[in-house]
């Protein structure tokens, strides 16, 4: 099965790096089992997403920021899982850094993250991306500058939520300043799986992205 119109999803929010890479991998391999081909990116630059699906962790000390920074093509950074048709790229050694490099050297996230996301997109029905909770890193920029749309994570503390979900809406809102088609396609609540009438999160992701592509 083929997706007739290629998505870049950023997944991102209030709630643990762990949180996100598991829920981002599990809407990988749900998509998979559809027939669709997969990429899964860790632009978070706590890394550990190689060691979530690699075959061999070796391949991630080499990951999106050599892709931003043109130091290597995709062909070299991209790991395959051991699903077939979900691949990955992990953050590698240096993202947490990028913001320094971007300053000191005067590039643009925006204009690096929508040249590497293009390519990205043209090999696979659907890129996820897993991004920081920190809307205003470099990394992060760089995800969103190309996305589609962006699902919203939220955790809760003592029955709380630890951010407003509709002010965290808003503020993706404001990206589309450099990025006109991204829409906030969902909010997910990581703790709704606890309860009577639970829901488990990766089906909630798994169903909004299907939806994007409905209505695609």
């Amino acid at each position: 099965m083929t997706n007739n119109h290629r998505l870049v999803l950023a997944f991102t929010g209030f709630s643990a790096h762990t949180s996100r890479l598991k829920l981002v991998t599990d809407v990988g391999h749900a998509l998979v089992r559809n027939g669709f081909s997969v990429l899964v990116v860790d632009a978070d630059g706590t890394g550990g997403i190689g060691m979530e699906i690699a075959t061999n962790e070796a391949v991630t000390r080499h990951g999106l920021c050599d892709l931003l920074l043109g130091q290597m093509a995709p062909h070299q950074v991209i790991g395959r899982s051991r699903t077939p048709a979900l691949d990955f790229v992990p953050a590698g050694a240096g993202l947490n850094e990028l913001d320094e490099y971007l300053d000191e050297h005067r590039l643009d996230p925006v204009v690096m993250g929508k040249r590497v996301f293009q390519v990205l997109r043209q090999q696979y029905d659907y890129v996820l991306i897993a991004t920081s909770n920190d809307r205003s890193v470099a990394s992060t920029l760089c995800a969103l500058a190309e996305s589609d749309a962006v699902v919203v994570m939220t955790a809760m503390a003592d029955g709380d939520a630890l951010d407003a979900p509709e002010e965290l809406a808003d503020a993706y809102l404001v990206r589309k300043c450099f990025n006109p088609k991204l829409t906030v396609a969902g909010i997910i609540g990581l703790d709704s799986a606890i309860g009577e009438h639970a829901r488990n999160p990766a089906d909630h992701a798994t169903d909004i992205v299907r939806s994007l592509s409905r209505d695609n």
